[in-house]
């Protein structure tokens, strides 16, 4: 009988690990979809202003913080060149 428990409880703890790891793969699969969305949202603000626009401003327009939107650029490394501002010169320091 100490058996038959001990049996019931472990496909019970099993049960609910998968339960978990389904879980787990769909929101894994929601927060890909939601990345896609972005992907295209950043690749269609970039068209509209000639393939260059400064971070900040694209961050602003998203409504994104700082490393959520570099996480998310580093992710679009076919489509996103990152360039460092070019100094101007007479600017005060």
């Amino acid at each position: 009988m100490a058996t038959l428990e001990a049996t019931q409880d472990l496909h019970a703890e099993n049960q609910f690990i998968q339960l978990q790891l389904i879980n787990d793969i769909r929101g894994h699969k929601k927060q890909t979809v939601n990345q896609e969305h972005r992907i295209e949202i950043l690749r269609s603000l970039l068209a509209a202003h000639d393939g260059k626009m400064l971070t900040k401003e694209a961050r602003k327009i998203m409504k994104m913080d700082k490393g959520a939107f570099s996480r998310l650029v580093d992710s679009m490394d076919e489509y996103v060149e990152p360039k460092p501002i070019a100094s101007i010169e007479g600017k005060p320091s």
